[in-house]
């Protein structure tokens, strides 16, 4: 098959080609079987008309179009393959020759993971941040907040319990004792209250240098996003925020009557943030690739078991309506952009 393949913009291809007239007639017994299960007529079963009747109850044409059709969607993904060429949604289709007994004209054109040029000093880039020191503090004020939002807590524990008015615990070591065997005084409440915040506020200090370290990157980085992409990231936001209002028990429509939007006018306001998460993804893909990491079955059932999810037990994820692959998919990209931060952070 003679293919021709011509660069778009915005990382779009075009495919144009034939299908040899051998290979295409292959289809025309297949597609009168297809059109035959759909057409009614007296004295014949649903599958079984025979070729002559089915044309000329329906004409050659459609037969031809149903041949170029079926044709069409067994090769596509064929030249994806053979061309490596990594395609983003669905193709736009057009004919451009038809005939019996002749060859298929063809054109596909696709959006396709953009090509990458990295900034040859990224890895110089990556370590100025890593290295920049930001120390992490936890204030008394901030350790005195949270032990009088444990107080309120246990105060209105106590007045749901007894049926009385809220009356605000005292704050000493029974206070602390009530939280568990593990705190005996105030000092140990309040000592594990502060290494818990630290190792929040280092999470988040982490998160944010990993998040500068690509931007750098980005800044310096040739890139340019099929649209195909940054629309796909708007609805995948979209469905994010979706699944976060209905878990905290408010309506979807309840939602938008409160920030006074449609799910439109939504969309049209992620549009830089869904380019920057895209590019996020890419770069992060790229690095997967460039750098050949490796991840083991063990690895991502380790991970899934950390989000919740026993991928060995098919038949729970069944009951619960989960998809396992889904799952796993998600396991490995989570463990990829860890070993690939962890990399950049070590340049």
């Amino acid at each position: 098959m003679s293919l021709e393949i011509k660069q778009l913009p915005k990382s779009e291809i075009e495919i144009t080609g034939e299908i040899p007239a051998s290979d295409f007639s292959l289809f025309w017994q297949k597609a009168i079987k297809e059109l035959s299960k759909g057409v009614s007529l007296p004295g014949f079963r649903p599958g079984k008309i025979p070729e002559k009747v089915l044309i000329e109850k329906i004409g050659e044409g459609s037969v031809l179009e149903k041949s170029a059709e079926m044709a069409l969607q067994e090769e596509y993904p064929k030249i994806l393959k053979e061309k490596k060429i990594e395609a983003v949604g669905f193709p736009k289709t057009s004919i451009t020759k038809i005939a019996k007994g002749e060859a298929l004209g063809f054109k596909f054109q696709t959006a396709v993971l953009p090509e990458m040029k990295l900034p040859e000093d990224y890895k110089e880039i990556s370590s100025k941040v890593a290295k920049k020191k930001e120390e992490v503090k936890v204030e008394d004020k901030e350790v005195d907040a949270s032990i009088e939002y444990l107080r309120k807590m246990k105060a209105k524990q106590n007045s749901s319990e007894d049926s009385e008015e809220a009356v605000l615990p005292e704050l000493n070591d029974e206070f602390a004792k009530s939280f568990g065997g593990e705190f005996n005084t105030m000092d140990d409440l309040k000592k594990s209250i502060k290494e818990n915040m630290i190792l929040e506020k280092e999470g988040k200090l982490k998160e944010k240098k990993r998040l500068e370290i690509l931007d750098a990157i980005l800044k310096k980085t040739e890139l340019e996003l099929p649209d195909v992409l940054i629309e796909g990231e708007k609805n995948k936001m979209l469905q994010e925020l979706k699944a976060n209002i209905t878990s905290m028990g408010m309506k979807w429509e309840d939602y938008l009557t409160q920030v006074k939007k449609t799910e439109k006018e939504l969309l049209e306001g992620w549009g830089e943030d869904a380019v920057r998460r895209v590019k996020y993804g890419l770069i992060l893909r790229y690095f997967g690739k460039e750098l050949d990491i490796k991840i083991t079955g063990e690895e991502i059932s380790q991970k899934a078991k950390e989000m919740g999810f026993d991928v060995e037990d098919e038949g729970s994820l069944k009951a619960r309506g989960i998809d396992k692959q889904r799952i796993m998919d998600y396991a490995e990209g989570i463990i990829r952009n860890e070993k690939v931060f962890t990399y950049l952070e070590k340049c």
